[in-house]
């Protein structure tokens, strides 16, 4: 029988993403690179601001743009399931109609078409129905791209200053600053010694919500431990609290203290979870399940 093939996206200078493919090649599927970096464009700074194109630069960008997702396009009809990782990046806040926060990190690099080709993705496996998995920027991708909007700055808003909730933990980034090889090595023998191992501490708990996918995995995974207080790894200042869903389109399944979502279920789709946190650290007990269960649902 052929492997799952798994379409993610090729941040693989990020751990993240590198974590994500050892779990995929570990677990029997076959990761499938998507590009999103278009290739320099003669004649183009590719930092010069869209706006100072002249027409002929315009023109030739354009049909750049068009080539590289014709190619992704094709690239994506010959996978069965799909991972969008979490990237360094935020969304452009024009794409929800809203202004831009202060600390709200945009792309610099005309040659940078993340968003693009991570919405090809996710229109992809939502039209088909097929099983999709988003963490941190990939969970706010999904929500703008389903009509939803982004709380630019956690720290910012009230609900968070009354609840205390760190969802930056920059324990965990001084920790693997200048070790991610090392990082990477020890997360593969851990695989191959029959685990994922649990190497970081939680940023914080969250709780997962009865009758879920998520919840339903999560207490077959590990059956002693309280849904309801569910330690996980967090590495982000923006989210999705209740006014930023696209609950025509999402079903909240994980909160955090300050009713920030900390995981929601694309409706209708075989198996489409959205996660705040990192679970692919394996902080939360499920890197293997979670990946394992994506496969099974893509071989049908």
């Amino acid at each position: 029988m052929a492997r799952v093939r798994i379409a993610i996206t090729n941040d693989v200078g990020n751990l993240h993403c590198r974590v994500l493919l050892r779990l995929i090649r570990h677990l029997g599927a076959e990761p499938v690179l998507i590009p999103y970096m278009l290739k320099r464009i003669e004649g183009l700074d590719d930092k010069t601001p869209l706006a100072k194109l002249n027409a002929e630069q315009k023109t030739a960008y354009e049909a750049k743009i068009a080539e590289h997702l014709q190619f992704t396009a094709k690239l994506l009809k010959r996978v069965d399931a799909f991972i969008v990782p979490g990237n360094k990046l935020d969304i452009d806040p024009a794409r929800y109609n809203a202004k831009q926060h202060k600390s709200t990190r945009l792309a610099r690099s005309l040659r940078n078409l993340r968003y693009q080709v991570e919405s090809q993705m996710v229109s992809t496996a939502i039209k088909n129905n097929m099983p999709i998995l988003a963490i941190c920027g990939g969970m706010h991708l999904v929500n703008v791209m389903l009509g939803g909007s982004v709380t630019q700055h956690i720290p910012d808003d009230a609900r968070n200053k009354k609840s205390h909730v760190n969802h930056m933990d920059y324990r965990f980034l001084r920790s693997k600053k200048g070790k991610e090889d090392e990082i990477e090595k020890s997360y593969t023998n851990s695989l191959k010694d029959g685990a994922a191992p649990n190497d970081f501490k939680p940023t914080h708990q969250v709780r997962i919500k009865p009758g879920s996918k998520l919840h339903d995995l999560y207490t077959t995974a590990n059956p002693d431990d309280n849904p309801h207080r569910v330690g996980v790894l967090s590495l982000h200042h923006q989210g999705i609290f209740g006014n930023n869903l696209a609950d025509n389109f999402l079903e909240p399944v994980a909160f955090s203290k300050d009713g920030l979502i900390e995981a929601a279920e694309i409706i209708h789709n075989p198996f489409g979870i959205i996660t705040q946190f990192h679970w692919e650290y394996n902080v939360s007990g499920i890197a293997l399940p979670i990946v394992n269960e994506l496969i099974k649902v893509a071989k049908g």
